[in-house]
């Protein structure tokens, strides 16, 4: 391999109960997610029923998102979550040289993917390398200061959140 990239790797399921709404975990994520990693990204997303696939059709039409984002629609009427064939799912159709697999919670660093694709050719080219990539979290004085500098109505949005 002479040129090597590296594509993030994520899924996602519909919500514990679907009865009362209907939604695709944390979907709405997705247009912060991808202005944050700016390479490759793969999502595979677990689908029970016509509503939840109309859900993230409907989603999809009112955030365009850029193409680097490749979805993979698992459908299954079992009740069981298969986290690890939606996350091979995803792996099998990555066509880079590398994959980081995140959590949807993860949300990357600004720099993350610039700062991956930075590292040494002679790293890139180990087929035996493992690269952990550090979480963080803010702390919790300053989240707890930020929400009460907020007005109430902007508390409930989560644009507020991530500003």
């Amino acid at each position: 391999v002479t040129h090597y990239d590296v594509t993030a790797i994520c899924h996602t399921s519909s919500l514990p109960f679907p009865s009362f709404t209907t939604s695709i975990q944390r979907v709405f994520f997705l247009p912060h997610l991808v202005k944050r990693w700016t390479g490759p990204f793969n999502l595979a997303v677990l689908l029970k029923s016509k509503k939840e696939e109309d859900y993230l059709n409907n989603f999809f039409l009112k955030n365009p998102l850029p193409s680097s984002l490749k979805v993979f629609r698992y459908v299954t009427i079992s009740s069981e979550n298969p986290f690890n064939r939606l996350r091979n799912i995803a792996i099998r159709h990555t066509t880079t040289s590398h994959y980081w697999v995140m959590d949807m919670d993860m949300w990357p660093s600004q720099d993350a993917y610039k700062t991956l694709m930075s590292l040494d050719d002679q790293y890139l080219r180990d087929d035996y390398l493992a690269v952990i990539v550090p979480c963080f979290a803010y702390k919790r004085i300053r989240v707890a200061r930020r929400l009460r500098s907020v007005r109430m109505n902007e508390f409930c949005s989560f644009s507020s959140c991530i500003e």
